[in-house]
């Protein structure tokens, strides 16, 4: 039985870590599209019978062929560093603390 066999408008589904097992035909309609955050794995070109696309919550600047990511906008928690993006390499990391949450 698909886990999602009652949700025929489903059209989205985002995921926070790393793929989990997903049968042939988790979803009950065609039209859904997976996301996941860029730097988890085991993804791969679809999930239960859709296509997934990775997000990418960085926000990085180019330069000389490789990044430099400088924003981060994805879910809270341990934060998956990749090693590239768009197949440019990670050359620096800029962290910004936040400081509103801790006034």
């Amino acid at each position: 039985m698909a886990r999602f066999a009652s949700c025929s408008n489903l059209t989205s589904v985002y995921f926070t870590d790393d793929a989990p097992a997903a049968g042939a035909n988790v979803f009950q309609s065609d039209n859904v599209t997976v996301y996941y955050w860029l730097g988890y794995t085991g993804w791969g070109s679809n999930f239960g019978g859709v296509p997934v696309f990775p997000l990418n919550p960085f926000t990085y600047a180019t330069n000389a062929g490789a990044i430099t990511i400088i924003g981060y906008s994805g879910p809270a928690g341990t934060v998956p560093i990749p090693a590239a993006i768009n197949g440019l390499r990670l050359r620096a990391l800029v962290i910004f603390r936040s400081l509103s949450a801790s006034l």
